[in-house]
């Protein structure tokens, strides 16, 4: 089977994260537009290393692979592999980290390429790897801006991200801004063992995320009798750091944890919380390369008011006592009082649900943004011409 089309990267597809979301629905709109599609992304062994579905083919590399070096390696041999393979018919190479880019920019085919700009290893991977080595990250930073420079096009989902990449040297003029979206969503019955009255937070724990200014915030509100509900995208062993917080706070009994849902199973969650948080710290992961937070779309198409940090990225999907609240970043204190002034108000609980669901309806359906992303792919990137 001939493909016309690439997609790069370094993640599991599928997965409940928000990285897996975005890709498949950006995968599907580069299906419409280019036609045959190969989806190249990490293997865990949790899936098949090959499948195909209609026009898309999906191959998985590094399974078996024992360590994030060793994993980074077997991916970019397959990728390698696989631009080899098709050479000759691809004519559009999509990616999403460096570790994708470099092989496609390094075999210097007849295809355009897309960097699409989510996150940057150089601020990412120090959460993960607070030893990694200084000279480490100065060579993640040298193949991020060799991938800015040698793309023929740039995607990012914020025009935070945007004006971070012109800070970085990036001309405007090759940075194409498309936010991620989410699905509105209709009734739903309470989930089995739900609090009578929770506020939610739902994805993944890591330090920027900020979960534990909610869980901080908690000893605020013990006279509410709200319960936090955290709808955790990792396995039980991850949130050790967090679970011993709530102890030490005391209020661990007023946490409901959930593990790996489904977006099914995780939808009811969603619905019936007072309101959903999304208390990101100011933090350079947020700030210095932004990001278009699936959690909050999600929230605002149930029709859940949001709580969410007063930053950049943010205010780029609220307007603040519009569709949601927003809060001082880091401080359980004013995290509290916006829980609060929710439970007080039932009248405001329902107004900001109604004009968020209506602006994700107006403006970020993933229906509207596979849409615009197929428009963009036919009509800027696959035609004649270069950048």
């Amino acid at each position: 089977m001939r493909h016309s089309a690439l997609y790069a990267a370094f993640d599991r597809v599928p997965s409940a994260k928000g990285a897996a979301i975005h890709i498949a629905h950006t995968v599907r709109a580069l299906e419409r537009a280019a036609g045959g599609t190969i989806l190249v992304c990490a293997a865990d062994g949790e899936f098949p290393d090959w499948e195909r579905e209609g026009d898309l083919e999906v191959r998985r590399f590094g399974a078996g692979a024992t360590d994030f070096v060793s994993r980074i390696r077997a991916y970019q041999g397959g990728l390698a592999a696989t631009l080899q393979a098709h050479r000759s018919s691809l004519a559009l190479c999509h990616f999403r980290d460096p570790w994708s880019g470099i092989p496609i920019l390094q075999a210097r085919g007849q295809w355009k390429t897309i960097y699409e700009v989510n996150g940057l290893p150089s601020i990412e991977l120090p959460y993960r790897y607070p030893r990694l080595a200084a000279h480490t990250l100065e060579r993640i930073r040298a193949m991020e801006a060799h991938c800015l420079e040698h793309a023929d096009f740039i995607l990012t989902p914020s025009a935070t991200i945007a004006d971070n990449l012109v800070a970085r040297g990036v001309r405007r003029q090759r940075i194409t801004v498309i936010p991620n979206g989410a699905d509105l969503t209709g009734q739903a019955e309470r989930p089995a063992g739900a609090p009578e009255r929770y506020v939610l937070y739902f994805g993944a724990l890591q330090p920027w995320q900020g979960v534990a200014s909610a869980v901080a915030a908690l000893p605020l509100l013990a006279d509410t009798g709200l319960a936090l509900v955290i709808c955790s995208s990792h396995p039980d062993s991850v949130g050790i750091a967090l679970k011993a917080r709530a102890e030490m706070l005391g209020v661990a009994g007023r946490i409901v944890w959930r593990h790996l849902l489904s977006r099914e199973a995780l939808a009811p969650w969603i619905a019936h919380a007072l309101a959903a948080l999304a208390p990101l710290t100011e933090s350079p992961r947020n700030l210095e390369q932004g990001c278009c937070p699936l959690k909050i779309l999600e929230a605002m198409a149930a029709g859940t008011p949001v709580i969410a940090s007063d930053i950049q990225p943010v205010r780029e999907l609220v307007t603040h006592r519009e569709h949601g609240l927003l809060v001082r970043a880091g401080r359980p204190e004013p995290l509290a009082r916006a829980i609060r002034e929710l439970d007080d108000s039932p009248a405001l609980r329902k107004s900001l649900g109604i004009c968020a669901r209506e602006r994700v309806r107006a403006n970020y359906t993933w229906e509207e943004i596979e849409r615009r992303t197929e428009r963009w792919y036919r009509k800027a990137v696959l035609t004649e011409g270069g950048r």
